[in-house]
């Protein structure tokens, strides 16, 4: 199994005026990552209140909870962009650590909490869609909760969820995290793992 690039050049993302910090290191711990202590920025709410993300990446304005069933949950922050900067964050070192975190899953639950995001460019959705083909047979299902009132997003998002069905990947759109547990049984992943 490829070990996971904690050091990820992010090709394709936009230039950084700083370079991303590295992530806290913990010897003690399988693979030497900490487990990140970051709240929900102000008036964010969280998936899972009370339980801290696994990782978060203040570049990307992602943060990550790993899932049981093996998966991954990631929650964008207010305003964010998909660009390339978070599809690549996303689908390099969220997917590489969820691989090495899951080691004998061979399909994973994606689900991509994208309720406060601005938009999407082209880069970004064209990385997660190459991404979501890549990997299909290791999807069992990729649930993206919307933007409630922007409707070119769900327009965008309606033709990938197309283009992945036509491809046989499991595709559902979801309106809030209500929706997402009425059809799926999540809970963070237990954090003695990782």
């Amino acid at each position: 199994m490829k070990k996971p690039n904690l050091n990820s050049p992010f090709e394709g993302a936009a230039p950084a005026s700083a370079p991303e910090p590295e992530p806290p290191r913990n010897p003690s711990r399988p693979g030497g990552l900490a487990r990140a202590r970051v709240s929900a920025p102000e008036g964010q709410t969280s998936p899972f209140p009370g339980i801290s993300p696994h990782l978060y990446s203040p570049r990307a304005r992602v943060r990550t909870w790993f899932i049981e069933p093996a998966g991954m949950f990631n929650k964008t922050d207010a305003g964010t962009q998909i660009n390339a900067t978070v599809a690549t964050y996303i689908s390099e070192q969220v997917y590489n650590l969820m691989r090495a975190r899951f080691p004998l899953a061979s399909r994973y639950l994606y689900i991509h909490d994208f309720s406060e995001s601005a938009g999407y460019d082209t880069q970004g959705r064209q990385i997660l869609s190459q991404w979501a083909l890549r990997v299909r047979s290791q999807i069992e299902n990729v649930i993206v909760i919307t933007p409630p009132t922007n409707s070119i997003f769900h327009m965008g998002l309606d033709t990938v969820a197309l283009l992945l069905r036509m491809s046989g990947i499991p595709f559902e759109i979801a309106a809030n995290m209500e929706e997402v547990r009425a059809r799926h049984p999540i809970k963070p992943s237990n954090d003695n793992v990782l």
